[in-house]
């Protein structure tokens, strides 16, 4: 029987070592919408206030990680926690943003960055 996917789950050892990943749940009707926005805003008009908004419609989408802070203690998913956000380095952002987009042109369970 057919089953739709309701995520991905994506290799982030470039930016959090060996064996993290990050797990990205499928874009939903109107936030599809809301992401092409947020996504265009920030390539025609490039502002802190842009980046902002893709990084909030980014950290919605993550629904699974084992990601850790420089301390090494795990930190809490951006549904749980907003605020850890601001801690993630540009590379941690763009991870996530690269998982979000391969699910618009790969259905493999695993991707690797």
């Amino acid at each position: 029987m057919a089953q739709r996917k309701q995520s991905v789950r994506a290799d982030t050892a470039n930016v959090q070592g060996e064996g993290s990943y990050v797990v990205i749940r499928r874009l939903k009707g109107v936030e599809a919408y809301e992401y092409s926005d947020a996504s265009t805003t920030l390539k025609n008009q490039p502002s802190g206030a842009a980046y902002w908004q893709m990084v909030q419609c980014l950290g919605r989408l993550v629904v699974g990680w084992n990601w850790v802070d420089d301390d090494g203690k795990p930190l809490p998913l951006p549904n749980d926690d907003p605020a850890v956000l601001e801690m993630l380095s540009v590379d941690e952002i763009n991870a996530i943003a690269e998982a979000t987009q391969s699910m618009f042109v790969n259905e493999p369970e695993t991707i690797k960055n």
